[in-house]
């Protein structure tokens, strides 16, 4: 007498839906820490910059590309300065000129310089007074 193959179904497989390997997940973390320190980079620059303006607040002329004439000197010919949509996104601001006293120490004209790298920066400008 033969006996019938058992009609039995397989076990049921747990289906995993997410699997990744070492070397995948080691790449998306070295990816997003560059990214992140990308961020973290231009982040410190917005930090720099905003605490120069405020150090430098009554005694620096800084010109947005957004304000009128008034009493600082025109807008180079230039086109408007800008900054990039991330440093925007962070609080930043374009600078298009920067006009500081004659007594300004080189040091501090260079570090200015190098942080509005977008601006014309200028030296020796007193504002006419407003009436």
């Amino acid at each position: 007498m033969q006996t019938e193959p058992s009609k039995a179904e397989p076990p049921k497989r747990k289906r995993r839906w997410f699997q990744f390997s070492l070397r995948s997940l080691i790449i998306v973390v070295t990816l997003l820490a560059v990214a992140c320190g990308y961020v973290a980079w231009q982040a410190k620059i917005v930090r720099e910059r905003k605490a120069m303006r405020e150090r430098w607040s009554g005694k620096v002329w800084f010109r947005t590309p957004d304000m009128g004439s008034g009493s600082i000197p025109p807008p180079p010919t230039q086109p408007p300065a800008k900054v990039t949509w991330l440093r925007e996104l962070l609080g930043d601001e374009a600078m298009e000129g920067i006009w500081l006293p004659n007594d300004t120490p080189q040091s501090e004209v260079d570090q200015i310089k190098a942080l509005f790298s977008e601006s014309k920066v200028e030296m020796d400008y007193l504002p006419e007074p407003v009436h």
